[in-house]
């Protein structure tokens, strides 16, 4: 794939990602449901830092979490060099080590994308958030200031998906799924890659 190549991604990536067991959420219930984030309370307690392997789940191969994701999964020319399956069912692709990370692909099923939690209250605190599309789909290019992403289950439930991101995201919804690219990335070679994935 000629879009991809490693001058993309020279930078390290430092993220720090919550499992659900690490969070406490609560929702109140109101007559404006679609307004999740007007009443959410989330917090994180502290927590010892964590590596990344460890954020990311249980590591894998690409043909077990083919077999194990459940629906099936998009993917670059060019094999992750790890692969691991996470929380809520998230199948996340890295490129590069551990300690140097490219970039990481997320997939996760049955969630989509919070629009006024993005567009209010990331942008209210200081991160620049840009509206794209991938494929048609509507999409969000998250960077700036360290972040955290608000995703909704099929229930309507608020879930923190990640408590602090160090580099870019573009983040969009595609056939019932989450996506999310992560790392140092201008807008338009985040959109090359997310275009590339078959």
């Amino acid at each position: 794939m000629s879009n991809f190549t490693t001058s993309y991604y020279t930078g390290y990536l430092d993220v720090k990602t919550l499992s659900m067991e690490d969070l406490r959420v609560t929702t109140r219930p109101t007559a404006e449901r679609d307004a999740v984030d007007a009443n959410l309370e989330i917090w994180a307690r502290e927590l010892p830092e964590l590596d990344l392997e460890t954020a990311l789940g249980e590591r894998v191969s690409l043909s077990q979490a083919r077999g194990r994701a459940g629906f099936d999964l998009l993917e670059l020319e060019e094999r992750p060099d790890r692969v691991y399956l996470g929380p809520r069912g998230t199948v996340w692709f890295l490129y590069g080590r551990p300690d140097a990370v490219r970039l990481l692909v997320a997939q996760t099923p049955r969630l989509r994308v919070d629009e006024p939690f993005i567009l209010k209250k990331l942008a209210g605190a200081g991160a620049s958030v840009e509206t794209t599309r991938v494929r048609d789909n509507r999409a969000y290019f998250v960077s700036g200031e360290p972040h955290e992403l608000i995703l909704v289950d099929e229930h309507g439930i608020p879930v923190q998906e990640t408590a602090r991101l160090a580099q870019d995201v573009l983040l969009w919804e595609e056939d019932g799924r989450t996506y999310r690219l992560e790392g140092d990335l201008a807008l338009d070679e985040a959109l090359d890659i997310a275009n590339s994935l078959r």
